[in-house]
């Protein structure tokens, strides 16, 4: 997919697999006693941030802008409590719902 396809189409899918990553989060993280969720944030790259990142790497023409980008789609965690998130990541959550790259991937801490 090139920046136009993102931005014309491929915006709307990433927005649509966040909701649905936020909705499955929600739901298991509510049956895991002990967590204590405040909120779940999530986003699709705006297609300008996008290309902006793209020209900075001389990537603006490329074809396959999913491969070059990790970042198209994120989602933010966020507990009441400092010892919630070290029991979310210690929880099967992730991994039972989720292929992850955990190469690429970033978990922040308190």
């Amino acid at each position: 997919m090139n920046i136009e396809e993102y931005s014309n189409s491929g915006i709307k899918n990433y927005k649509q697999l966040c909701k649905k990553i936020c909705d499955v989060l929600t739901s298991n993280i509510e049956k895991h006693a002990g967590l204590h969720l405040h909120n779940i944030q999530c986003r699709a790259k705006y297609p300008e941030s996008l290309l902006k990142r793209l020209e900075e790497s001389n990537d603006a023409q490329s074809k396959n802008i999913e491969d070059l980008r990790n970042d198209l789609a994120g989602c933010r965690v966020i507990f009441y409590y400092n010892s919630d998130i070290n029991n979310f990541i210690n929880s099967d959550i992730v991994n039972n719902n989720f292929n992850v790259h955990w190469n690429k991937s970033k978990v922040h801490g308190p």
